[in-house]
């Protein structure tokens, strides 16, 4: 996901869990911190299939942004590699979940 440095949007990663996440918290790590972010359910395991997927989504801004809402996760400039955890889960798993380009 490429935004420039006055803009803002959501950005959404993808997920597969092993475990149905329905009630439990997502967090996105950028630069260091863990931001608090929605998620929703894509596909519940059926029978045959044990797992769960979904989007999980966090307002990002570039660093010129102005008026953002709280818990907007304000990026710097270049590359931010960002990575999704549910940190309600005993075994907490990070994965890494792509890179968002701040650009001028």
């Amino acid at each position: 996901m490429i935004i420039s440095r006055s803009g803002r949007e959501y950005a959404h990663f993808s997920y597969t869990a092993d475990t149905d996440p329905t009630g439990l918290v997502a967090t996105v790590g950028l630069g260091g911190v863990w931001y608090a972010a929605t998620f929703t359910v894509l596909a519940p395991s059926p029978p045959l299939q044990p797992y769960w997927t979904g989007v999980v989504t966090l307002l990002v801004a570039g660093p010129d942004a102005t008026a953002n809402p709280t818990g907007t996760a304000v990026l710097v400039l270049g590359a931010n590699r960002a990575a999704i955890r549910f940190p309600d889960v005993p075994e907490i798993v990070v994965r890494e979940a792509g890179v968002i380009v701040v650009v001028d």
